[in-house]
């Protein structure tokens, strides 16, 4: 059985809806639709990101045979609004806190992403986040570093 990492990512991307009542429905992209950038009007967006320093994979072998434990940390970014466009923090800080609030929630509803893994920590992290990296492009958002423990055996 080999790494169904590209299943996990699935799951992220179809089965994780956090929500934010009265905003509009919040869309996704997986790490294959991924633009070079973000327009306004792409606005609520979660972003299944590979090339961050915090998207990983680290494996280890468990006893003398096969069996392998892959323990996966993803970032799963979310633009809420571009600062320049905005209100500001403090009109966008309950937005951000009631998302988080909600994916939250759904990771605690969702644990298992596969047959072979489970979800083991999620934190959450309200930020001005540059989007793409160098541009100074801001926006309000929020990352979550998502901790994976993905169980393969070798057959």
């Amino acid at each position: 059985m080999s790494s169904a990492i590209q299943e996990i990512f699935e799951f992220f991307s179809s089965d994780i809806t956090p929500s934010v009542a009265g905003t509009s429905s919040i869309g996704v992209r997986n790490y294959d639709q991924l633009r070079e950038n973000v327009q306004s009007a792409d606005c609520p967006v979660r972003l299944l990101l590979t090339t961050t320093g915090e998207t990983q994979g680290q494996a280890a072998f468990l006893t003398l045979g096969k069996l392998q434990t892959i323990q996966w940390t993803l970032e799963d970014l979310l633009l809420w609004r571009p600062a320049g466009e905005s209100e500001g923090l403090r009109r966008n800080s309950d937005k951000l806190i009631l998302y988080i609030k909600s994916y939250l929630e759904e990771i605690r509803d969702n644990r298992a992403p596969t047959a072979q893994s489970h979800i083991q920590t999620v934190r959450a992290i309200p930020a001005m986040v540059e989007w793409p990296a160098a541009t100074g492009e801001l926006y309000f958002g929020v990352r979550c570093i998502v901790e994976i423990q993905e169980v393969v055996s070798g057959a």
